[in-house]
């Protein structure tokens, strides 16, 4: 008789205990954070998890419990992305979250803004092209 093979990381079983597990970290949230996670989109962080839990790991992550509105469940997942183009994923519908911090979204803004404001200076002849050392 062949040995059975190891549980498949993205089987049925382990999709099925992600789901049991984001319910659970649902149930435990207060009336005031499930309200803000589904009517206001806030993602709510529940701690980090690395290589203990996840063999192929070498690092661990923050995870954050989110309301998907395209599906409306409740789900658990880490950012994926670079910084400024963050996301979360839905494991129900593949639905793509935006996750790009606050202070990120400011620094790009703050950073478009010297430059546009240079253009302007550039433009009216106050400044020169020339790069400053």
């Amino acid at each position: 008789m062949p040995t059975p093979l190891p549980i498949d990381p993205y089987s049925e079983d382990k999709d099925w205990a992600v789901i049991q597990e984001a319910r659970r970290l649902a149930e435990t949230r207060t009336e005031e954070e499930r309200y803000l996670m589904q009517k206001r989109g806030k993602k709510i962080y529940v701690g980090h998890e690395g290589p203990e839990k996840h063999e192929s790991w070498s690092g661990s992550l923050p995870f954050y419990l989110f309301w998907c509105e395209e599906c409306e469940h409740w789900v658990k997942d880490y950012p994926h992305g670079y910084i400024e183009r963050q996301y979360l994923r839905c494991h129900y519908c593949d639905a793509y979250h935006e996750f790009v911090p606050r202070s990120v979204k400011f620094r790009m803004l703050w950073k478009e803004l010297k430059l546009l404001f240079r253009f302007a200076l550039l433009r009216r002849g106050v400044i020169s092209d020339k790069k400053v050392r």
